[in-house]
């Protein structure tokens, strides 16, 4: 288990969880000591949501006359995909079961797959480690639509920071080492006149922006 944990680089997944959890929770800047219980009681929240349990049916089909059949449900547990909403939201144990689906999902381990209602449509917040939004069906108008995509779509969402991850980082580590850079190519700047990456020297650019293109 160790070594898997260590090959699967569980102590950088760590790291990235704590530091997104810092903002998402509004704990920048307070004592370290209320950084760490606030950070630490989430991560334990997200990891101890429960199985969940759901239901299908058992269908059969008569072949001569193409009669259905729905037999007795088949009940299982399960931790990969849950559901959000669809329930009487007025009962206690359902709107802290969501509350702690929401966290769970919010992080980077299971559950992976969120299948929610128009509940989960506006005013919530899923960014910070789902990348993607598959629509069952479209709402009838373009601000719904976009209301959908927002939830996910965010600053230092899951997507943006696989864009720059994948854009950046061993391009900038590569750049670093040709140019011989001492700070870490994350913050620094390439100093090197024969760098790929020259023209770009000293502009900040907020978390997710690319640059604009050089007219040809």
């Amino acid at each position: 288990m160790l070594e898997y944990c260590a090959r699967g680089g569980l102590q950088a997944v760590l790291d990235e969880y704590a530091h997104v959890l810092v903002e998402h929770l509004g704990v920048s800047g307070r004592p370290a000591a209320e950084i760490e219980s606030d950070v630490s009681k989430a991560m334990r929240e997200a990891l101890t949501l429960r199985t969940a349990t759901v239901a299908a049916d058992s269908v059969s089909v008569d072949e001569p006359g193409k009669a259905i059949t729905i037999g007795e449900k088949m009940r299982f547990r399960t931790r990969f995909a849950v559901r959000y909403g669809g329930r009487s939201q007025e009962a206690i144990q359902t709107i802290e079961r969501e509350g702690d689906v929401q966290k769970a999902f919010n992080s980077p381990f299971w559950p992976f797959v969120l299948c929610s209602t128009s509940v989960g449509q506006e005013g919530l917040d899923f960014h910070l480690y789902c990348h993607a939004v598959m629509h069952w069906n479209l709402p009838s108008n373009p601000v719904d639509l976009e209301q959908r995509e927002g939830r996910i779509h965010r600053y230092k969402g899951h997507a943006v920071r696989k864009n720059v991850a994948r854009d950046y980082s061993t391009a900038r580590v590569g750049c670093a080492l040709s140019c011989g850079m001492r700070e870490h190519p994350r913050t620094a700047h390439c100093a090197g006149r024969n760098c790929a990456r020259e023209g770009e020297r000293g502009r900040e650019r907020p978390l997710g922006f690319e640059p604009e293109a050089a007219p040809g």
